[in-house]
């Protein structure tokens, strides 16, 4: 629980005074989509399917301290430092960088007690940790189409 709080406090610090290159409406509605993304899948493969979860077997208020801490602020940074004017290689190298740390991240959690894996892989996440991360640029990009939309229109 230790390390859980004390991620939660260091990753939150770090994503609130980080330089912002992200717009209010980007920031809130990236931390509203990843915890909605985090719901959709969570609800598939902790609830339906038991792969992993945190703390018990159960649907639990602590749980709520990982998805509401940490995953809005490290969708935050991941986002704000994405180089999005370079090249293909660089970007792809940002989103390796970023899949690593999640593994070695969601490693010590299920070291620290917090996160369980039953029957679960870490190397499903390696594979799963640059789609969803993937999955994070497509929305931003797609929130700034629609934001260009909205001011040519106007």
């Amino acid at each position: 629980m230790v390390f859980l709080v004390v991620s939660v406090i260091l990753l939150n610090v770090i994503a609130y005074l980080m330089p912002k290159r992200l717009a209010p409406h980007e920031m809130w509605t990236t931390g509203l989509f990843t915890l909605v993304l985090d719901y959709l899948v969570d609800t598939y493969l902790d609830r339906k399917y038991d792969l992993y979860g945190y703390f018990t077997h159960q649907i639990d208020w602590l749980s709520l301290i990982p998805i509401f801490g940490l995953y809005p602020a490290v969708s935050l940074m991941f986002l704000n430092f994405y180089p999005y004017t370079q090249n293909v290689w660089c970007k792809s190298l940002y989103i390796a960088g970023w899949s690593v740390f999640s593994l070695l991240f969601e490693y010590a959690s299920v070291q620290s007690g917090y996160f369980y894996h039953n029957g679960w892989k870490l190397w499903y996440s390696a594979l799963c940790y640059p789609v969803l991360l993937g999955i994070l640029v497509g929305h931003l990009i797609f929130i700034r189409k629609l934001e260009t939309r909205r001011k040519a229109s106007q």
